[in-house]
């Protein structure tokens, strides 16, 4: 994984742009699940996402400040890559605290992922795998587990808590099992 001191550099630099942008954790599963995906997709075909743009990169302040910033995001995904390929792979985990309690939270991260899945959107939402609905269900759960939970009033907070904590644990086993499934896909095609 991409040294701390350098995400944080990268948080620093989004920050700075003056413009809304995806969090650290968000960029982390955006690129994930391109590194993941069953097409190649180029740096500017997914840099506007992270400004939350269809297209296009906002003006920032200096030409420098955007040079450094594609660097580091490059930079990013190929560490991304690199943690795939070596078996190493952990999601970036937002911490955070809610009523002086920390936990962690991976609705960032699970929610930048499914941005991701939005390249070759017939590959990744094709109803027939359900080999991959299956792996994807902890993420997809995690991105948005109120919509999940809606008529589940029966469940108990505690159970809801050990239900995300259940999927959450699954995240790094299922990601290079869905870049696996990818792969063989494509060379069966």
């Amino acid at each position: 994984m991409l040294a701390i001191e350098k995400i944080n550099h990268i948080d620093e630099l989004l920050e700075k742009t003056g413009h809304e942008t995806m969090n650290v954790e968000e960029l982390h599963g955006l690129l994930t699940a391109i590194a993941c995906g069953p097409v190649a997709v180029k740096p500017e075909e997914w840099l506007p996402l992270v400004f939350l743009r269809e297209k296009g990169l906002p003006r920032l302040a200096s030409p420098a400040q955007l040079t450094e910033l594609k660097k580091l995001l490059s930079d990013f995904y190929a560490d991304v890559v690199k943690d795939l390929d070596a078996n190493e792979f952990a999601p970036l985990i937002a911490a955070v605290e809610e009523e002086g309690e920390d936990f962690l939270d991976p609705g960032y991260w699970c929610s930048g992922f499914m941005v991701g899945a939005r390249f070759a959107p017939e590959a990744w939402h094709d109803e027939t795998d359900t080999v991959l609905h299956e792996l994807l269900a902890p993420i997809v759960f995690l991105s948005d587990p109120e919509e999940v939970y809606e008529g589940m009033e029966e469940k108990s907070d505690e159970e809801k808590q050990d239900v995300e904590e259940e999927f959450m644990d699954k995240i790094a086993d299922v990601v290079p099992k869905i870049r696996a499934h990818f792969k063989t896909k494509r060379s069966k095609q």
